[in-house]
């Protein structure tokens, strides 16, 4: 496997969920060609494909998440991290 995304180097649309012909029309960025059978967010654990090189599953795609900061546990910053389904391939 090689950097890039959770799976390996390239992008595999069946590996996460993104933004495909059910998503809301003002998207510009959505894959007319693929339907993945989720408009928006999906269940946990939908795309098996995409697990990491550690079984770790959703680590790409469907949800953002917000996190603690670098700065510790302490800190009272968040920050979002990852893509969601509405985020763009970019």
């Amino acid at each position: 496997r090689g950097a890039g995304f959770p799976w390996g180097a390239e992008l595999a649309v069946d590996c996460l969920n993104l933004c495909d012909r059910r998503c809301p029309l003002e998207l510009r960025w959505r894959l007319e060609d693929h339907d993945d059978g989720h408009p928006r967010s999906a269940p946990v654990g939908s795309y098996p494909r995409g697990a990491s090189m550690c079984g770790a599953l959703d680590m790409a795609g469907n949800v953002r998440e917000w996190c603690a900061d670098a700065l510790g546990a302490e800190s009272e910053l968040r920050s979002v991290r990852g893509g969601g389904w509405q985020s763009g391939l970019s």
